[in-house]
């Protein structure tokens, strides 16, 4: 199914119903369960499905669970003993030299003044607890004909009030967490990248008058449904987002809108890249866990008729936890290796001439690289027609597809007003932003 025309329909029902201006209990719940009702809907028109992790062993699950127990005890220690002018939520998925990276968010806190404290939300969320069911759903008329309207549609019969249930009972939970949380730190300032959907965060600082940035963590654009909304929605409108947004470069703030009340490019040090002149033979196939199956099985026959070929199969962190199953499915092909955070994305770009993915923001920065790009026309890859025209991008139905453009000889060699994704990182505009914030 195509998601950006099933995004057209999303929004026009949220228009026609005018889904936004709706409250319960005061609360504007619509914008607390808007992204989750887009893909649950999206993924059963779409025929997608998810690969569930293994379950963890009784150890691991124990190891979590006292790794939890302690970093929310050193996190509360801090804030009952210390004082903090700004809080920062960080989402480290790179580990460099026995440290826990956050690639965008590290070079803007280093420009951020006052005293930081930090809150790593990867791989766990320590900070709050949300319930996984939904023991007593809310009774709302609001929340009971979602069923009908989603089956008038987009004419599939889908229990969307369960799921709009639960999350409105976590997001009510998280609020709460959320007030006592602030009200303990009293912080100025909150920084964040966004490794969850961070609304009752935003709520909550909201009603204290505490400013929230939010950096740019990854690809958005008009299928996004965490920063794409309907054009009526005035920017600075709803308190369910940041006050500030920091992006990459102007090109993703053109593919949506995202109706913060300011948005500011900075760029970024660690995606911004140069272009890579590599003659190597890798291909690098960049996965998730929603696109395994479908990524899987274009990669395996092509591997094979290209023996000559080493395949980098890297594995997105959400799929991590199942690693060694993978590499199994795959042990007999010979040319395959699949990894996972061996090395980051930007050691694995240096040394391949092309990259495979379905979805990805690596596929900008493979782009930015000058490397050629097979886009899987499979699920969501619609997601990336704002570079459908991009002279180095090569969109691929199949594996014979795959196989016959890897085997091509084309070069391109025109490389004039081809869009920047990712403009270097500009310290000096950031330390000015966050100065701007009275701490």
């Amino acid at each position: 199914m195509d998601i950006i025309r099933y995004a057209d329909d999303f929004f026009a029902m949220e228009r026609d119903l005018d889904l936004f201006a709706q409250r319960i209990d005061g609360t504007p719940w619509w914008d607390l369960v808007r992204h989750d009702v887009f893909y649950f809907v999206y993924y059963r028109l779409s025929g997608a499905n998810l690969v569930q992790p293994p379950q963890k062993t009784p150890i691991r699950r124990t190891y979590y669970f006292v790794m939890r127990c302690w970093m929310r005890f050193k996190l509360f220690f801090k804030a009952v003993f210390c004082n903090y002018d700004v809080l920062a939520f960080r989402a480290p998925r790179l580990a460099v030299n026995g440290s826990k990276v956050d690639i965008v968010l590290d070079d803007i806190l280093a420009c951020t003044p006052g005293r930081v404290l930090s809150i790593d939300t990867f791989p766990n969320y320590h900070h709050i607890k949300l319930p996984k069911k939904c023991v007593q759903p809310y009774t709302s008329l609001e929340l009971s004909n979602l069923n009908d309207v989603v089956h008038a549609r987009f004419g599939r019969q889908l229990d969307v009030e369960s799921l709009v249930n639960l999350r409105f009972v976590q997001n009510r939970k998280a609020l709460l967490q959320y007030k006592r949380l602030l009200n303990l730190i009293k912080p100025k300032l909150i920084v964040l990248v966004q490794n969850g959907i961070e609304k009752a965060l935003f709520q909550a600082a909201y009603d204290r008058s505490i400013p929230v940035i939010e950096a740019q963590h990854g690809l958005i654009n008009h299928v996004h449904p965490a920063y794409s909304y309907p054009a009526e929605i005035s920017a600075g409108s709803l308190p369910t987002l940041p006050k500030i947004f920091l992006a990459f470069s102007q090109h993703w703030l053109d593919q949506c809108h995202y109706p913060v009340a300011r948005s500011v490019v900075i760029g970024s040090r660690q995606l911004f890249v140069e272009p890579i002149r590599s003659g190597s033979d890798n291909i690098l196939i960049l996965s998730a866990d929603v696109y395994e199956k479908a990524i899987e099985e274009v990669l395996r026959p092509t591997a094979i008729a290209l023996p000559q070929c080493r395949f980098i199969y890297k594995l997105h962190p959400n799929q991590f936890a199942y690693r060694d199953e993978i590499k199994n499915r795959l042990s007999d092909v010979s040319n395959i290796d699949v990894l996972s955070n061996e090395q980051t994305f930007r050691q694995i770009l240096q040394s391949c001439s092309g990259v495979l993915c379905i979805q990805s923001t690596g596929l900008y920065e493979a782009l930015q690289a000058g490397l050629t790009v097979y886009l899987l026309a499979k699920l969501d890859f619609e997601t990336h027609a704002d570079v459908f025209n991009h002279p180095n991008l090569r969109i691929v139905r199949n594996h014979e597809d795959f196989v016959r453009e890897v085997s091509s000889d084309f070069i391109n060699e025109n490389k004039s007003a081809l869009p920047v994704f990712f403009q270097p990182f500009d310290a000096l505009s950031t330390t000015k932003i966050m100065a701007g914030i009275s701490l």
